[in-house]
């Protein structure tokens, strides 16, 4: 009975909502369009890194950028939905502020089981953990063969086309559901984001080890300078 009064009641709230119109004007600071939300009585989901997200209905959310990250994984979460393949596992963002301040997607919730996956997928959870990396590798070199036309080829494909990283998306947690019963990866701006940061983390650290070879260079050569004036 709770958890009906409670579907009605944020089906009442969808009517009502509009972030098109809420949210209109462009100079609203992102805590003014989170206090906008929160004055209209949307139910609160959550907060991560950089966005805060909202109940519309029993099968739409609405995610508030409240930082520069938070509008990035919007972005990413925008372009992912239109991605020819990365489409397929990412959640479908129905609308979204072209200044990136909010976006209107499918509510996902967490995978429960192993049990679920494979039931929705048609492929046994260990089955797709194995085998994905060497899914991936084939469909780099052999994009054409479709003698695996299956779950695990379609999350391949979506790993070749964007910057997923397998080691993510075979951890159990980093997947969820949505409404009409598909797979999709939790977070991708957030995933995608975090890509980025770790392949400049790896630039920033190759540049420092050059430069302390380098200046090793340097103090080998100062050396064997200073010894020959020396002698």
């Amino acid at each position: 009975m709770h958890q009906t009064i409670r579907a009605l009641w944020i089906e009442g709230i969808k009517k009502k909502f509009d972030p098109r119109r809420e949210f209109l004007d462009p100079s609203l600071k992102k805590s003014q369009l989170v206090a906008i939300a929160e004055k209209a009585g949307l139910y609160f989901i959550g907060q991560g890194s950089g966005r805060a997200v909202y109940a519309l209905s029993s099968k739409k959310v609405l995610k508030i950028a409240w930082s520069t990250n938070g509008e990035k994984q919007n972005k990413i979460e925008t372009r992912s939905s239109r991605a020819s393949k990365l489409s397929k596992i990412t959640t479908r963002v129905l609308d979204y502020d072209p200044l990136m301040r909010w976006i209107v997607s499918e509510l996902v919730k967490p995978l429960t089981s192993e049990a679920d996956f494979a039931d929705i997928s048609g492929v046994d959870w260990d089955d797709f953990a194995s085998e994905l990396e060497v899914a991936v590798w084939r469909e780099k070199r052999r994009p054409t063969d479709r003698s695996q036309d299956t779950f695990v080829r379609t999350v391949a494909q979506a790993v070749v086309e964007s910057s997923l990283d397998v080691s993510d998306l075979v951890r159990m947690v980093n997947w969820g559901t949505t409404s009409d019963r598909r797979l999709v990866v939790l977070d991708v701006g957030l995933e995608e984001q975090m890509k980025e940061l770790r392949a400049y983390l790896k630039m920033v650290l190759c540049e420092a080890i050059e430069k302390v070879k380098y200046a090793e260079i340097i103090t080998s050569k100062t050396t064997m300078t200073m010894k020959k004036i020396l002698l």
